[in-house]
């Protein structure tokens, strides 16, 4: 039950709310939790059934995430100078930047 409540009935209605999408530091924490929600998803119900011990946290969990977060963090930054983060054939570019929502 804390998983359907922390994953869908927390994160889903702080999302709806526009005040938490313009603030990067409040965005961040929500995406946190939302992680932390899955990886304890994957510890409660995956690997209890993959490796038929239980729960069984290792050095190894915490390696993985950490080797799987900066190959996607140094790929990420890779490409990133070789891209615009403008279109940059769009006739109302100009326009779109003044706009103030």
């Amino acid at each position: 039950m804390l998983l359907v409540v922390g994953r869908f009935f927390i994160a889903f209605p702080i999302l709806l709310m526009r005040s938490i999408k313009t603030h990067p530091r409040q965005l961040s924490i929500v995406a946190g939790w939302i992680l932390f929600m899955q990886m304890l998803d994957m510890y409660l119900i995956v690997l209890p059934a993959l490796h038929g011990t239980g729960f069984r946290p290792s050095i190894w969990d915490l390696l993985s995430l950490i080797a799987i977060g900066a190959t996607l963090a140094f790929v990420y930054l890779r490409i990133l100078p070789r891209t615009s983060l403008f279109p940059v054939r769009d006739p109302r570019l100009i326009e779109s930047l003044q706009t103030v929502n």
